[in-house]
């Protein structure tokens, strides 16, 4: 199962085009904005970003409109994978958001959200082809709430040394995500063939990192530096609209591009029971995870990068060994209760489960009929470059890793199985490419379950960097392109 790995990595682009922070209040409305931004892999023209920013009135009052629209276009093992993003964010004249719309496309299928933003809580709504959700985010006393998009650092009168703290609505996590912007230098660039004294803006949230290069003539951004060896570039409009030159042809797509290249030949069988890995390039210490079948040896820094050594063994789980349902332990509570795009009170996910499970009381038994059944169920289809909840994909159960690793979470919450989703590295086609797959609780320990494997086996080759939720996985953004391995033994 290759597809449904990999093409999970462009998904991730959605991390770097979604609203960024909001330039410090000021006590005027912002002047209005026309910025174009062609966006590059190397030297792949691979889409374009277009923000506008006006001033209009919204519910009686006076507001500050910016909607950033993009587009983008890749080869993904092979595959052609379009994503187009539409985000709307209405302001008060300070700069707070008070209303915000977010719309992904991406293989015929659309996800939308709309969040009313009030003084206490943002109150959202989830809307998919399988229909809508609500979910209420409290905010805390005292939050400073950040929403224009892409303009981090525009407000004139910034200087070296600035520090700004927000919080920002996240419409892909439907979270509220912490951020920090830092006027770190000044720095002269080339652009367009001419030396541009620029203000260096660096802008850090929990799923990406940017830098920001802002012309000291204009006030404009002129060129962003963000993960994954992407560059956005300030372009007139045709020059940012256009496609690629038809005589350029990559070496190589984006999913082997942003791969872990493998130091040694590891044998492709999906059976390895032990794997003695060094990584490079983590970020921080959040990416470093342990748990029964996963040590930490070795903890370091390497030429200023974060470094970890990692010995993996994977075994067959013996079913007798495991605990029977239901699960009483508060503790679990979590993992057994609906998240965002894990809709396991769903009554079309709770019937389905029922189907499958039947009268199994036993957690590894029940979980290996609905990994059986997710497996068999969904069709690989890597052309899909959005998260879908649970109901959706149950309805047209095809896509990529992440689809599958959703259904199956919500099943197994549905059928009282403590459920997590994991996101990492697995080794495909000689090297690591990154991928999700679930972990399920099966009375001592936490047990892994891949439902794009052939059978429930998952090998040493499988690397946890992420666990949690769903949208855990937007985490990945920050170590993608990022990472180094060294395999040192292998059994």
């Amino acid at each position: 199962m290759l597809r449904p790995r990999t093409s999970r990595l462009a998904f991730l682009l959605a991390v770097l085009l979604l609203p960024g922070p909001a330039r410090p209040a000021a006590p005027e409305p912002a002047p209005d904005v026309d910025l174009w931004l062609g966006m590059y892999l190397g030297k792949l023209k691979i889409g374009y970003t277009n923000i506008r920013q006006t001033r209009e009135e919204f519910r009686g009052a006076p507001a500050i409109r910016t909607e950033s629209t993009s587009r983008t276009e890749m080869t993904v093992l092979g595959q052609s994978l379009v994503q187009q993003i539409r985000t709307v964010v209405l302001s008060d004249t300070k700069g707070r958001p008070v209303y915000e719309e977010f719309e992904m496309s991406s293989g015929g299928k659309t996800t939308r959200v709309i969040a009313d933003i009030g003084q206490e809580s943002i109150q959202c709504r989830l809307v998919t082809d399988s229909g809508e959700s609500r979910r209420s985010i409290p905010i805390p006393p005292g939050t400073e709430l950040a929403g224009d998009a892409y303009i981090t650092a525009l407000e004139s009168g910034l200087k070296v040394g600035d520090v700004f703290h927000r919080k920002s609505f996240n419409p892909l996590t439907l979270t509220l995500d912490g951020m920090t912007v830092r006027v770190d230098r000044r720095e002269t660039i080339e652009f367009d063939g001419a030396p541009v004294e620029t203000l260096v803006v660096l802008t850090k949230t929990p799923m990406a990192e940017l830098t920001t290069y802002q012309s000291l003539a204009d006030g404009q951004a002129l060129r962003i530096d963000a993960a994954m060896g992407i560059t956005m570039l300030r372009e007139p409009r045709e020059k940012a609209m256009g496609i690629q030159p038809a005589e350029y042809r990559p070496p190589q797509d984006f999913a082997i591009l942003t791969s872990v290249r493998s130091n040694v030949d590891l044998p492709a069988t999906g059976r390895l029971r032990r794997l003695h890995i060094r990584l490079v390039g983590l970020p921080d210490g959040s990416f470093v995870l342990e748990d029964s079948r996963q040590r930490v040896l070795v903890r370091g820094e390497s030429d200023g990068a974060r470094t970890v050594t990692l010995l993996i063994r994977a075994a067959e789980f013996e079913p007798e060994k495991a605990a029977e349902m239901p699960v009483e332990d508060e503790a679990l509570s979590r993992w057994l209760a609906p998240a965002p795009y894990v809709e396991s009170d769903s009554v079309a996910v709770r019937r389905k489960a029922r189907d499958i499970v039947r009268e199994e009381k036993n957690i590894y038994r029940a979980a290996v009929a609905l990994r059986d059944w997710v497996h068999r169920a969904m069709t690989p289809r890597a052309d899909m470059g959005i998260l879908r909840p649970a109901t959706d994909v149950l309805k047209d159960p095809s896509g990529v890793c992440r689809d599958y690793s959703v259904l199956f979470a919500a099943l197994a919450r549905a059928a009282g199985i403590p459920c997590r989703i994991v996101g990492g590295l697995v080794l495909n086609r000689g090297d690591f490419y990154y991928h999700a797959w679930n972990e399920v609780w099966t009375g001592d320990r936490w047990t892994p379950l891949d439902c794009t494997a052939p059978d429930a086996f998952v090998d040493a080759t499988h690397i946890k960097l992420t666990e949690g939720e769903a949208t855990e996985m937007f985490r990945m953004g920050r170590i993608i392109g990022q990472l180094k391995a060294e395999v040192l033994a292998f059994e």
